[in-house]
């Protein structure tokens, strides 16, 4: 099986080369690195590969490596990004770690990286399952863990397709450190050992105690200081919810008017088809940068457009309420922890799988509610606008919701020294 999956993965980057040539994912560093040709200079310390993907993951290893340092101070190490975008954050965050192009997940590819290295432990974060890497890396006799692992319901579904394959694969992973109970369930479904999974909660809430990003502007932070007003933000929204924002606070404009709303759309190219919902609605909004144009805090519109960028999560101290994009459509939903750690009271759609667990926990709590569609939200808005006892006591619950939970990487961590 391991052979066709080679054979399958050959003919796929065949296939996508001219692409990846066109992008220039490859580069000249991304293509040997991918190769397995690695600059890494013999040194002291235990190496310890950590490998990831997105943006969060990264965020996640980001939380484990100091905390791993401080109890393990010869420990050297690597971590491994599949694009050339997450290769790029990965040296912004300073982690302290050699940073390189993940391998092709060809087993003389891997082998070649292995000889290069000589991994203590392999850390996979999340849902990185590539079979080669993971066997490639058991049978040279190292240990493998996959922290913070979670699987969605997509996910899911299309491994059990192939279910006996997984099982072969997950069967060499040494550990697997669930963000639930459910994420454990779906582990053990697909063929994990009961023994090797166990649930040790979501990196995210430690992250969010300790945001990356929490700094605004003072002019804005004074804008919003001064002001009396109800303040809410619609954060990460995605394309097609814009519209069902834009209702929202239409209907909050025509009934309320002492509130302050703050959209910041998930990316930034969708900037012109908010302003243009904005304009067909006949709602006045300015943008961010243009604040300091209003010297007359009377004539200054209701409504902030968020076109800077690593503003967001120092705003959520300030709002009274937060809505987290990507939950009103089948995208799967944001993180809804940072604003909640804010003590800022939550609302999002019905769609939060990528943050399920986060989410029930949330709206146990009583710091979160669900809104089915823009005319909730808004009316949601209102309610909380003309309580705001209400919205401070669903910030507080919040808030101590995700202090609750905090305390997984040193958790993760404790696990992982296990293994060095």
């Amino acid at each position: 099986m391991f052979l066709f999956y080679q054979i399958g993965m050959a003919a796929a980057i065949l296939l996508a080369t001219p692409f990846f040539l066109y992008k220039g994912i490859f580069g000249k560093r991304g293509f040997t690195e991918r190769l397995g040709n690695w600059n890494y200079p013999v040194g002291q310390g235990k190496t310890i590969w950590f490998h990831a993907a997105s943006m969060g993951e990264l965020k996640a290893i980001a939380a484990i490596i100091p905390i791993l340092k401080q109890q393990r101070p010869n420990i050297r190490p690597v971590v491994t990004t599949i694009t050339k975008t997450g290769w790029e954050k990965a040296k912004n965050l300073d982690l302290g770690a050699d940073v390189f192009f993940a391998p092709l997940d060809f087993d003389f590819v891997v082998r070649r990286v292995i000889r290069r290295i000589k991994p203590a432990l392999l850390v996979l974060v999340e849902t990185e399952i590539w079979p080669c890497l993971i066997k490639t890396v058991d049978s040279a006799g190292v240990p493998i863990v996959i922290a913070n692992a979670r699987l969605s319901h997509k996910s899911f579904r299309n491994y059990k397709y192939v279910r006996p394959f997984i099982k072969s694969v997950l069967s060499k992973v040494d550990f697997i450190m669930a963000q639930s109970e459910e994420d454990a369930r779906r582990f053990i479904a697909l063929g994990a050992s009961d023994s090797c999974v166990d649930v040790y909660g979501n990196i995210k809430f430690d992250q969010a105690t300790n945001p990356i990003n929490g700094q605004i502007a003072a002019d804005l932070a004074a804008h919003l200081s001064k002001s009396e007003n109800f303040i809410f933000i619609a954060g990460s929204v995605r394309e097609k919810e814009i519209d069902s924002v834009v209702e929202a606070i239409g209907h909050v404009v025509l009934k309320q008017k002492n509130c302050i709303s703050i959209i910041a759309v998930r990316h930034l190219k969708n900037m012109r088809l908010l302003e243009s919902g904005l304009k067909r609605a006949g709602l006045r909004y300015l943008k961010r940068k243009e604040l300091s144009r209003y010297d007359n805090e009377a004539d200054t519109p209701s409504i902030i457009v968020l076109d800077t960028m690593g503003e967001l999560g120092g705003l959520y101290s300030k709002a009274n309420l937060s809505f987290v994009g990507g939950s009103l459509v089948p995208i799967g939903g944001h993180d809804p922890l940072e604003p909640a750690a804010a003590g800022c009271a939550v609302c999002f759609g019905p769609y939060m799988e990528n943050s399920l667990s986060a989410s029930r926990q949330l709206l146990e709590s009583g710091g979160a509610r669900q809104v089915a569609d823009g005319r909730q939200l808004g009316d949601l808005i209102i309610e909380l606008s003309q309580n705001r006892q209400a919205a401070y006591s669903m910030g507080e619950k919040a808030r101590q919701t995700v202090l609750k939970h905090a305390g997984v990487s040193r958790r993760i961590v404790t696990k992982l020294t296990e293994y060095i």
